[in-house]
C-alpha cells in the first residue's frame, strides 16, 4: 500500500502551490530581543502592518474578481452554454461581493461600503462587453484568477460570514468553470494550448507573487514510454492513492442522502482511484492479473469503512475538496498515455468535485446556522 503523506505534503507540491513564507501577510518577521515596552511597540506595530496587507492583498482579489466576470461577459459561448455562463456570472458576483463585505468589515466600516456602486458599474460594463477575441484564452485566464482567489481566501481564518460566503460561491464557480476550460479543449484538439496558456499568463504578469494555476490535462501526441514509467511519476501517481482511499473512508461515513449525491461523489472516488491504479500498473509493468488483484484488495478495503483519521461533518467535506483540487493539479500535469487514463481520472475528480458540492449545499441548507 502507498505510503500516506499528510495534507500539509500535498498543499505544497505542484505549480498551484504558493509559498506561505513569501506572502507578505503570512510571512514571520523576526526581531532581537527589546524591553518590553518596545517590544509591545513593535508587535503593535507589526499586527498594524499584516492588517494593511491583509486588506490590500483582499482588495486585489475584489478587483480579479472583477477581472473573472469582464471575462466570462466577453467570452461567446454556444447557445446550449450561456446559462452556464451567467450562472458563473452570479457566483463571481456574490463571491466579490461578499469579499468587499469582509474587507470591510476588517476596516471597520459599514460592510455594505461600495457593493451597490460595484454592482451597478458591473451591469454598465456588461451592456458595453466586446466578445473576446480568443474565447479559449478568456476562459483560461478566468480559471487561473479564480485559482489564485481561491488560494487566498482559503489561507484565512474562518468564522467570518462574509468570508466564509465569498469562499462558498467562489468554490460555486471553480468546478463548473474548470470543466468548461476542459470540454472546449477536447471539443477544439486545433486549439494552441501553449499559445493560450502563454496568452492568459501574460495577462497575469503584473502579479508575480500570486501562483499560477497549471494547465488542465491536454490531449495530444502520447508521451514515450520512459516517461510514462519515470520514478518521478511513479511517486506522483502513489502519493495521490491514499488521498483517494481517506476520501473514499470520509464520504462512506457520511449519511446518506434522498438525492444519492454522497453515492454519487463516492462512485466517483473509486472511478478515480481504480483509475490512478491502472496508471501506476501502466508505469510498473504490472501484468493485467496483478491490476486486478490489486483492484479486488482495494475494493475490499472500502467496503469495510475504515474510519482511521476521519473527519465528520463539514470538516470532512472540505478535507476532501482540497484532496480533489491537490489530486486534480498532480494528475493534469501527467504526460498523455495511450489509453488515456489520465484524462479518465481527472474527469473522475471532477465529478467527484461536482457531487461533492451538492453535498455540501444541502448540509448548508439544514444547518443554516452552523459556523464553519
Amino acid at each position: 500500500m502507498a505510503r500516506r503523506l499528510p495534507l500539509v505534503t500535498a498543499l505544497a507540491g505542484g505549480a498551484f502551490a504558493l509559498s506561505v513564507a513569501t506572502s507578505p501577510i503570512y510571512a514571520q518577521r523576526q526581531t532581537a530581543a527589546q524591553p518590553p515596552q518596545n517590544r509591545n511597540q513593535s508587535q503593535n506595530k507589526n499586527q498594524t502592518e499584516s492588517k494593511a496587507q491583509k486588506i490590500d492583498e483582499l482588495k486585489t482579489v475584489v478587483a480579479n474578481d472583477d477581472k473573472v466576470i469582464q471575462l466570462l461577459q466577453s467570452e461567446e459561448p454556444p447557445a446550449k452554454n450561456k446559462n452556464q455562463r451567467n450562472t458563473l456570472i452570479d457566483s463571481m458576483t456574490k463571491s466579490r461581493n461578499a469579499t468587499m463585505r469582509y474587507t470591510n468589515d476588517l476596516q471597520g466600516i459599514d460592510p455594505e461600503t461600495g457593493v451597490q456602486k460595484e454592482n451597478q458599474s458591473e451591469r454598465k460594463a456588461a451592456k458595453n462587453a466586446q466578445p473576446a477575441q480568443d474565447r479559449y484564452t478568456a476562459l483560461v485566464q478566468a480559471r487561473q484568477i479564480v485559482e489564485q482567489n481561491y488560494t487566498i481566501l482559503s489561507q484565512e481564518p474562518r468564522g467570518n460570514n462574509h468570508h466564509d460566503n465569498a469562499l462558498k460561491f467562489l468554490q460555486q464557480a471553480r468546478t463548473p468553470l474548470q470543466q468548461e476550460v476542459d470540454a472546449y479543449a477536447a471539443a477544439h484538439p486545433e486549439v494552441n494550448v501553449a499559445q493560450a496558456q502563454q496568452a492568459a499568463q501574460a495577462q497575469q504578469a503584473a502579479q508575480p507573487q500570486q501562483a499560477a494555476a497549471p494547465m488542465p490535462a491536454q490531449p495530444g501526441a502520447a508521451a514515450d514510454a520512459s516517461a510514462l514509467t519515470s520514478p518521478q511519476r511513479i511517486q506522483e501517481l502513489n502519493d495521490v492513492i491514499p488521498h483517494l482511499e481517506h476520501s473514499i473512508d470520509m464520504t462512506n461515513a457520511m449519511p446518506d442522502d434522498a438525492q444519492k449525491h454522497k453515492q454519487q461523489t463516492l462512485d466517483a472516488l473509486v472511478l478515480a482511484r481504480d483509475t490512478v491504479r491502472h496508471m501506476l500498473a501502466q508505469a510498473q509493468h504490472q501484468s493485467a492479473g496483478d491490476f486486478g488483484k490489486q483492484v479486488q484488495q482495494d475494493h475490499a478495503r472500502d467496503s469495510q469503512k475504515q474510519s482511521i483519521n476521519n473527519q465528520t461533518g463539514y470538516a470532512a467535506m472540505q478535507r476532501i475538496q482540497q484532496y480533489l483540487h491537490n489530486d486534480r493539479v498532480v494528475l493534469a500535469r501527467q504526460v498523455e498515455d495511450p489509453e488515456r487514463l489520465r484524462d479518465k481520472a481527472v474527469n473522475a475528480l471532477d465529478q467527484a468535485n461536482a457531487a461533492l458540492q451538492q453535498v455540501i449545499n444541502d448540509y448548508n441548507r439544514a444547518h443554516p446556522n452552523e459556523k464553519h
